[in-house]
C-alpha cells in the first residue's frame, strides 16, 4: 500500500473519532443547555426572583403606591425578571436548536466512516478506539489486547488497507 493512501485512510479514521467526539460534547452541551433551562422554568414557576430587595418599613411609606398602570414597584420588578427569564429561556432553546442541528451536520458527515468502522471486527474496532479516543500507544494496545506488537503492527496495516479500500469503494477518493 502506498504511503500516501495510508496516510489519507489514517487522516480520516482521526477526522472519524474527533467528529464522533465533538458530537458527544454537543450531546453534553444540550444537556447542560436544557437544565439550565428547566431551572429558569421553575423559577418562574415558583417565582423565584434574583434580585435584591432590601425592605424597610421607611422605605416602603417612601415609595409611590403604584404607577400609571396600577401596578407597584414591587410588581414591575417582579414583572421585568419573568420576562428576563422568558427571553432566557428562549435563548437557550434556540441554542439548543442550533446544537441539534451541528450534530445532526457532523452525523451526516461521518456516515460513511461509521458504516466503514462498523464493518470492522470488534477487535480491530478496539484497536481503532484505543488508538484514536483513548490516546494509547502501541506498546500498551499491545498489551491490553493480550498480543505481540508485531501482531499489532500487522492488524493495523490490515485495518488500514480496508478501510482505505472501502473508502474507494464509497468512492472517497
Amino acid at each position: 500500500m502506498k504511503k500516501e493512501n495510508k496516510k489519507f485512510a489514517e487522516e480520516k479514521i482521526k477526522e472519524y473519532f474527533n467528529i464522533e467526539e465533538k458530537i458527544e460534547l454537543t450531546k453534553n452541551l444540550i444537556i447542560d443547555l436544557e437544565e439550565k433551562k428547566e431551572i429558569l422554568e421553575d423559577k418562574n414557576k415558583d417565582l423565584q426572583l434574583d434580585f435584591d430587595i432590601n425592605i424597610k418599613s421607611s422605605v416602603i411609606d417612601s415609595m409611590p403606591k403604584g404607577s400609571s398602570d396600577g401596578s407597584s414597584y414591587f410588581e414591575r420588578n417582579i414583572i421585568k425578571q419573568i420576562e428576563y427569564n422568558e427571553k432566557m429561556i428562549e435563548k437557550i432553546e434556540e441554542d439548543i436548536k442550533s446544537q441539534e442541528n451541528e450534530i445532526f451536520r457532523l452525523e451526516i458527515k461521518n456516515t460513511k466512516m461509521k458504516n466503514i468502522i462498523n464493518v470492522l471486527s470488534e477487535d480491530f474496532r478496539r484497536m481503532l478506539e484505543y488508538r484514536y479516543i483513548k490516546s494509547m500507544s502501541e506498546v500498551e494496545i499491545a498489551l491490553k489486547l493480550n498480543i505481540s506488537t508485531s501482531q499489532y503492527h500487522r492488524n493495523k496495516q490490515k485495518i488500514i488497507r480496508s478501510i482505505y479500500n472501502m473508502l474507494v469503494m464509497y468512492k472517497e477518493i
